[in-house]
């Protein structure tokens, strides 16, 4: 498995954490904003992927504006806000995930010939009033269909899409 992520002190973490499980996952820096992204994600996965995952920036500017101070005080805004750089509502990362799914994903029969057929392709964690708009960007990106999924506290949490 292979994650990515453009904050260092994120993916020192994120190694620290995953060798106490046992996992064999590599973490590695990179910008999904940047045009090299989807070729360094085939040259790691010698080819296309069968799941994206993702906790992106989602947070509205507006939104972050309002904020308690023990959250702006802390965290990394570009950990946070989703309308950096352009777009807006959130939805900037979303939009990027869309665009590259038709060019990361491996086929729907690839998945089928090797027993996985009707898996998820792809599941991105949302702010709770972003799962309709999210819902959208991901079928306009190839998902034929997407379910949004609620937390404990049943709020929308996740957006999960199929092809």
């Amino acid at each position: 498995m292979k994650g990515y992520d453009f904050s260092q002190p994120a993916i020192e973490l994120a190694r620290e954490n995953i060798s106490s499980t046992g996992f064999d996952v590599d973490v590695k820096h990179a910008d999904i904003l940047d045009e090299s992204f989807p070729d360094m994600v085939q040259s790691d996965m010698d080819g296309r992927v069968d799941l994206i995952v993702s906790n992106p920036p989602y947070i509205p500017l507006a939104e972050y504006r309002e904020l308690p101070s023990s959250v702006r005080d802390w965290e990394d805004p570009a950990a946070l806000l989703g309308d950096l750089p352009g777009g807006e509502g959130g939805l900037r990362f979303y939009e990027r995930i869309a665009e590259l799914l038709p060019t990361l994903l491996s086929s729907s029969n690839e998945l089928e010939i090797n027993g996985w057929g009707g898996i998820p392709r792809v599941a991105v964690e949302i702010g709770s009033s972003q799962g309709s708009d999210v819902s959208s960007v991901l079928r306009a990106g190839g998902m034929g269909y997407t379910e949004v999924w609620q937390d404990q506290y049943n709020k929308d949490r996740m957006v999960v899409g199929w092809n």
